[in-house]
């Protein structure tokens, strides 16, 4: 039981570049990361005003803070320009280091990598304030490469959505990705990048794109990361979203459960009946 896979849709080489420059323009490339608390940085911070992608628009209104979101651009916009992988933010954000951001830099941000070793430094002038490092090594070009084509791709299938009801929207997205993505049983791919561009993922990459499409459409849209009970395997972490429909009501969506099953078993629950064997545990 498989699906015909979509080819997929390759960026021109320019838009690659003109995303590259822009992250440039306004992000600080180095070459270290600090090595302690202590150490304050007293560079000036880059001066920019970037609009989010469509694909990162999704983290406007789950719970991210004004300061968290400007975190987040400033370590996404960073890391992109960089050419090591390695990047660390010019400001101390005054953020709360327990909440979801790590998570949402992950689901939001970063489609195609994961984000990596994500360590927090306190300046002990100001309480509260964080500098945060990104340390991953990657070859940058194909990051680039492949965040810009994961965006067109996104930008693509919503433009398919335009004019069409709540309902309409969150059926299209769902059956795209179950035509388009297969379990991957090796493990080894997760990100929403693998499930909407590559066809290939495990749940986190279904619920990460359906999360990125969804919202990027003007729909209320939400990631859970939790637990699901299966039966002979007992309690399994995995990933499900929810999104209003038309009457502003949350459902509850499980699409990597429903294109292993072949049907709409897990489409549209509420909460109370997904709740029978899925424990979310976050939500973005």
């Amino acid at each position: 039981m498989r699906k015909n896979r979509r080819d997929k849709q390759v960026n021109a080489a320019s838009t690659i570049q003109e995303k590259t420059q822009k992250a440039k323009a306004f992000a600080r490339t180095v070459t270290g990361i600090a090595i302690a608390a202590s150490v304050i940085s007293t560079a000036a911070s880059p001066a920019y005003s970037v609009e989010p992608d469509i694909s990162q628009a999704t983290c406007l209104d789950n719970g991210i803070l004004d300061d968290e979101r400007a975190m987040l651009l400033d370590i996404y916009h960073g890391f992109l320009a960089s050419e090591s992988g390695t990047y660390q933010t010019v400001e101390f954000y005054p953020t709360n280091q327990w909440k979801n951001w790590p998570r949402a830099l992950e689901v939001c941000y970063f489609h195609s990598v994961k984000p990596g070793a994500m360590k927090l430094y306190g300046n002990i002038f100001h309480e509260g304030r964080y500098q945060v490092s990104i340390e991953r090594t990657e070859n940058m070009d194909v990051v680039r490469q492949k965040e810009t084509e994961y965006d067109a791709e996104v930008a693509r299938l919503v433009s398919m959505v335009e004019g069409k009801t709540a309902d309409e929207k969150i059926r299209f997205f769902h059956d795209y990705i179950v035509q388009k993505c297969v379990y991957d049983y090796s493990y080894t791919k997760s990100r929403a990048y693998d499930c909407l561009v590559e066809g290939i993922s495990v749940c986190n990459g279904y619920a990460a794109a359906l999360y990125n499409l969804c919202s990027a459409a003007g729909l209320e849209a939400g990631y859970i990361a939790g637990s699901v009970k299966v039966e002979d395997q007992g309690m399994v972490i995995h990933a499900w979203n929810r999104v209003k429909n038309g009457d502003g009501k949350w459902l509850y969506y499980d699409i990597t459960f429903d294109d292993a099953l072949g049907s709409y078993q897990y489409y549209g629950l509420t909460e109370d009946v997904m709740g029978q064997d899925h424990f979310p545990e976050e939500v973005i």
